[in-house]
């Protein structure tokens, strides 16, 4: 069966081939798990294509030794900014790049730097503080000694989008409540700066960090949305097309170009696509096809754990539960039973796949995931829909005002109601003791053994 799958999907085939040859980087074990599988792509073409992928990826995997900084050193030169800025602590924060290695800097809130830029400046550096969590391959910190030369600026686009983020922001700090600003404005723009530590551990507890960490989830609310605009417009099928990609990139840049967004972002637009060729969009295809991106043009995502959750998560649902929506929308079974059971499963198939990467990553595991995730994802898009609804009719005050108070703040009150309970349940959460990551490719090679064809419905 798992033959079938793999010899039907050159893309994926790519991918985890990708992915073999980057993990070399790290340790040349990591090739010796390539063989696995071997077995099921033998005496197929796509051995060959499979084969030359991890070659591929051995000769521009990355190099773990430039993760190592010897902090208290100084650097004078050129840099280049690699990310969108984020805000943490009422701080901009962006990655910059020198000589192959990559350092955290802090600006103030309103500074101009964007991605693509690139500065001239005199810097010390210094460790990361202790709780940061690198999202781009930074191993210090950087502090300018002078003040900082620009010298070239980025594309436009990055610029326009971060214009469109703080307008954001602003307004939802001048329109929302206090106690749920920082809630709003990271779950619909992936703005964390204003989470709060607490809230922010209580998330984690739970196994509901993701719903502040913009992906899939929100792609499909925007395109549910743009897709409903469009249609009561008189535009082919590829000019609305072209429309939803511009609008996903710069919602995707606002939000901080992250793997989960950039993921679903080009999941989205492929799996779209696939119509103007007359073709069924095919999700694993389509998953490979970003992940794949995402990896040549940063090979060092392999080892981020926001890259691995966000792509295993996505994997397991299409694996264990696309066929069973797929058959349930094309059948018409809209009622609340069959829905809520769908719903059910893949909450835990997503739990249960995730937990094994969760616990070796964080050394704990959340006992309450399921019954949270249960809880509050169905007020999630009701807050995505309503903040960004809100703040693109905000020239119309009292429409704004409506949306804010009916739909955005009672749906994120009664999330934050609902972490802050199951976070505080006697047992919400185990430590689990650290072991080998090798561990890690047999447990999801077992799990891979459970993938059976689709049942694609009549």
């Amino acid at each position: 069966m798992l033959a079938i799958q793999l010899r039907s999907r050159p893309l994926l085939v790519t991918f985890l081939g990708l992915i073999a040859g980057l993990s070399s980087g790290y340790s040349w074990v990591n090739l010796l798990w390539a063989l696995l599988l071997i077995p099921p792509l033998w005496k197929s073409p796509k051995l060959a294509v499979y084969s030359c992928a991890i070659l591929f990826g051995v000769l521009i995997r990355p190099d773990p030794s430039i993760r190592i900084a010897v902090p208290g050193g100084r650097i004078d030169g050129v840099f280049q900014v690699v990310s969108m800025p984020t805000s943490v602590r009422s701080r901009s924060v962006s990655v910059v790049e020198h000589d192959g290695r990559r350092y955290r800097l802090y600006q103030p809130l309103d500074s101009p730097l964007c991605l693509g830029d690139r500065i001239t400046m005199q810097s010390a550096v210094v460790p990361l503080w202790e709780k940061a969590v690198p999202q781009h391959g930074e191993i210090a910190e950087i502090r300018p000694l002078r003040p900082i030369e620009l010298a070239r600026r980025g594309w436009p686009i990055w610029r326009w989008s971060l214009a469109m983020r703080r307008s954001f922001v602003s307004f939802v700090q001048e329109t929302s409540s206090s106690h749920l600003v920082g809630l709003t404005e990271a779950m619909c723009l992936n703005v964390t700066g204003d989470l709060g530590d607490s809230l922010y551990e209580d998330l984690r507890t739970t196994g509901t960090i993701h719903i502040v960490s913009a992906s899939g989830l929100h792609c499909a609310v925007i395109c549910l949305a743009l897709g409903w605009l469009l249609a009561m417009l008189p535009m082919p099928r590829w000019a609305q097309l072209g429309v939803l990609t511009v609008c996903l990139v710069f919602y995707a840049a606002a939000a901080g170009l992250n793997a989960p967004i950039v993921r679903s972002c080009i999941g989205m637009v492929v799996g779209f696509s696939a119509y103007l060729f007359r073709r069924e969009p095919d999700p694993l295809t389509a998953l490979s096809f970003a992940g794949l991106v995402t990896l040549v043009f940063e090979p060092a995502q392999v080892a981020d754990t926001g890259f691995q959750l966000s792509y295993l998560a996505v994997a397991s649902l299409i694996v264990f539960c696309h066929a069973d929506w797929l058959t349930a929308m094309i059948a018409n079974k809209t009622k609340t039973g069959p829905k809520l059971w769908l719903a059910i499963k893949s909450n835990l198939v997503v739990s249960g796949v995730l937990a094994p990467l969760i616990a070796f990553s964080f050394g704990a595991v959340s006992l309450v995931s399921v019954i949270s995730n249960a809880l509050i994802l169905p007020a999630v898009p009701i807050v995505v829909a309503g903040g960004l609804s809100a703040w693109a009719v905000s020239w119309f005050p009292a429409l704004s005002m409506g949306i804010n108070k009916v739909l955005t703040e009672p749906a994120a009150a009664f999330i934050l109601m609902s972490v802050e309970t199951t976070a505080n349940a006697p047992i919400a959460s185990a430590e689990v003791p650290a072991y080998s990551a090798h561990w890690l490719v047999l447990v999801y090679a077992l799990i891979v053994l459970l993938w059976k064809p689709d049942r694609m419905p009549p």
